[in-house]
């Protein structure tokens, strides 16, 4: 395997050093309300910063948030900042679920929050939101091992988030959870003891081994709720189709690993010559009014940002924004 994109090590400091900076850049722009950070630095150099901006409603900004940022501040993100309005703001809290944030500056909206779900609401939207994490990361891996490039940082951030998934799911032990708890602990000493590709092709391989067959048995108990579509497109060259059991076929010619040199632009460049299918349990009925009407919220939010807040993400998870 080939493993792009290694974690460098980086200054604690430094993270807080570039939050302030943001801070004072975008509360200059014109509209904005509160700006939050999610997520803990962990071990800085494979941890990054997530930030939300939330705009006045109707607001329009075609900013990224990371104009005039210093290049050392660059490796502190693996992706954009998030931005909503502040009424998607509220609808937000109620569909989907919150944790690690922390109000860096403006008016703390999250205080004035009355929105209540009923346990069964909660549950729903427990199992929905893992099983999207859950089978976004099976279509990453699954293409990353077809292309034997891995985007090493992502890897572990997205690695530790399923550990998170599980917990929703009330599972806190078996295969899957073992190796995740142990990639964990190497992550958090990676800059001590850094593992050799031969240790970490090992870990991938038996990782993969285990969470075909875990994914296998959870969609076949949870079958994922999607809003019914013609097609499930995830992105140029790769669509979800409804299935009895999960599996995954690829058509295309992988390049030799001496692409390898151009890095993150090698990954784009196997996407042109490479094709994905990924078939797994869908149900067009939602298990909780909550699941289809967060569904129609999500579409509205992406419809609205596309409009008003181009320069910005989404604050989806990742397979529903390639989807809806």
């Amino acid at each position: 395997m080939k493993y792009i994109n290694r974690p460098v090590l980086l200054e604690r400091a430094l993270y807080e050093e570039a939050t302030q900076w943001l801070v004072a850049k975008i509360s200059l722009i014109p509209g904005v309300k509160s700006f939050y950070r999610f997520g803990n630095i962990t071990v800085p150099g494979v941890s990054d910063l997530d930030l939300l901006i939330v705009f006045e409603n109707d607001e329009e900004c075609f900013l990224t948030g990371f104009e005039g940022i210093p290049d050392k501040y660059k490796p502190l993100f693996t992706h954009g900042i998030m931005a909503v309005s502040e009424d998607h703001f509220f609808k937000n809290l109620h569909f989907t679920l919150w944790s690690d944030h922390v109000l860096l500056n403006g008016i703390d909206l999250e205080s004035l929050n009355k929105d209540i779900k009923t346990a069964e609401e909660l549950a729903a939207l427990k199992i929905q939101t893992a099983l999207e994490f859950l089978i976004a990361n099976y279509i990453d891996l699954k293409i990353q091992l077809t292309y034997q490039t891995i985007n090493l940082r992502s890897f572990l951030q997205h690695m530790k988030g399923i550990i998170y998934d599980l917990e929703y799911l009330n599972i806190t032990s078996g295969p899957v959870m073992n190796l995740l708890m142990e990639l964990r602990q190497v992550a958090q000493n990676w800059f001590v003891q850094t593992p050799s590709v031969k240790a970490l092709d090992i870990w991938v391989k038996n990782f993969d081994k285990a969470y075909e067959t875990f994914c296998d048995e959870i969609f076949r108990k949870y079958p994922m709720y999607l809003p019914e579509m013609n097609r499930y497109q995830i992105s140029r060259n790769a669509k979800l189709e409804v299935s009895e059991s999960l599996y995954f076929l690829h058509k295309g010619f992988v390049l030799p690993s001496v692409f390898s040199i151009f890095g993150k632009k090698m990954m784009r460049l196997q996407n042109r010559f490479n094709n994905f299918h990924f078939g797994l349990p869908i149900t067009s009925v939602a298990p909780s009014p909550i699941i289809s009407q967060r569904f129609e919220f999500l579409k509205e939010m992406k419809t609205y940002n596309r409009k008003n807040l181009p320069g910005f993400m989404t604050l989806t998870t990742s397979i529903t924004s390639k989807i809806i």
